[in-house]
């Protein structure tokens, strides 16, 4: 199946919810609430149900992982959950399919089943991002930061210059160098401004450091759409790419230009972006 855009969520059945609906925007959907409402819980539930053979700028699969967006109860989840996915296809007409979420006891595990459980369903194809900003691990807490070896164009490399000066005001990254932060079983990838700078990689902001996340997930899609486009189908959704926490060490004036920034990425490439936030600032804006 092809997608032309995801609608959102129908919730039959999901702790709190009950027939309640999710509408997406075309671009951008802010999702906003107090602690414990489960913001990030349905940007989850959102993006998971996708799995794609594309890779990110790190070489790893485009596929929202369970573990890095669900933090569940086996005794207090152990209830079937169903939702079902709406989106408008390609070819033409909408899709509603369900999805149901189980906790199985046999293996300790829960388990997302979207498209049935025929021979043949599965996850739909489309690449998905999900980057959870209030998790990334911050660069003082390691020393073991080296040289990367991923590898950009050079259209590639004006466009994190461009993103990181539209977004701070400032030109520090116009020239950047690429870093691997080891932290044991985790692995980033920050940037760091060039030797024209005053300072480096040590000494970035935790915010210059999220944006470096951001930017890369960015171009991670932007490399799809330009294929895409090559074969024809610009016009078919490039992906999801959803974001926790997005004001996360972010000035309000930064956290504005970052979220006009995404409304323009979103409708140039063909990106749905999804969002939650506690900043009232950005809310208002």
């Amino acid at each position: 199946i092809k997608f032309k855009y995801i609608e959102g969520i129908d919730l039959e059945y999901f702790r709190l919810f009950h027939n309640q609906s999710l509408n997406l925007g075309k671009y951008l959907t802010v999702i906003s609430g107090r602690n414990g409402t489960l913001k990030s819980t349905l940007m989850g539930l959102i993006s998971h149900p996708f799995e794609s053979t594309e890779k990110t700028v790190y070489g790893s699969d485009m596929k929202t992982q369970f573990k890095d967006v669900f933090r569940l109860s086996s005794t207090k989840d152990n209830k079937k959950y169903i939702y079902h996915l709406r989106a408008e296809i390609q070819s033409g007409g909408f899709l509603k399919e369900r999805v149901k979420f189980y906790y199985q006891e046999n293996l300790k595990r829960f388990r997302i089943v979207p498209s049935g459980s025929e021979k043949g369903d599965g996850f739909f194809s489309l690449p998905s991002t999900y980057v959870s900003l209030k998790r990334v691990y911050p660069l003082i807490e390691t020393d073991n930061i080296s040289d990367s070896n991923i590898v950009y164009s050079d259209d590639e490399k004006a466009f994190i210059s461009d993103f990181f000066e539209r977004i701070l005001l400032r030109n520090q990254f116009n020239d950047f160098k690429n870093y691997e932060a080891d932290f044991g079983k985790t692995t980033k990838n920050p940037k760091g401004p060039g030797d024209s700078a005053n300072y480096d990689v040590f000494t970035i902001s935790s915010g210059e450091d999220n944006l470096g996340t951001i930017a890369d997930s960015l171009i991670s899609f932007l490399r799809i759409y330009n294929k895409n486009k090559k074969n024809g189908e610009s016009t078919k959704l490039t992906g999801l790419l959803s974001i926790d926490e997005i004001e996360s060490s972010l000035h309000p004036i930064a956290q504005v230009n970052l979220i006009e920034y995404l409304i323009r990425f979103a409708r140039d490439y063909h990106v749905q972006i999804i969002l939650n936030t506690h900043s009232l600032y950005l809310i208002q804006h």
